[in-house]
């Protein structure tokens, strides 16, 4: 989807994936630092940027989403033992 809707190669996306945040310090900008540290990572080897979130995670989608990441759409992961997650797609800001 990403790779479709900004015009690159699969293999030329940076991908953030399962940035997580102890509950302890949530709310404290750890989350934020590290989406930031990523995306600047990123920017620096020139590719552009990707993540999926569940859409039930509604703290994280808040935080993509205030930092200027853009929603592409929602897929449907299926899981090795059979069931399904719905997540949406985002692309970074930068």
């Amino acid at each position: 989807m990403v790779a479709e809707s900004i015009g690159v190669e699969p293999d030329r996306i940076g991908v953030v994936s399962r940035l997580m945040v102890s509950p302890s310090l949530r709310r404290s900008g750890v989350g934020r630092l590290l989406l930031r540290t990523a995306a600047a990572e990123t920017v620096r080897r020139g590719l552009p940027l990707a993540l999926d979130v569940v859409t039930s995670y509604t703290a994280a989608i808040a935080l993509y989403e205030h930092e200027g990441w853009r929603r592409l759409g929602t897929i449907r992961l299926v899981l090795p033992d059979g069931t399904s997650v719905d997540e949406y797609v985002y692309v970074g800001p930068i």
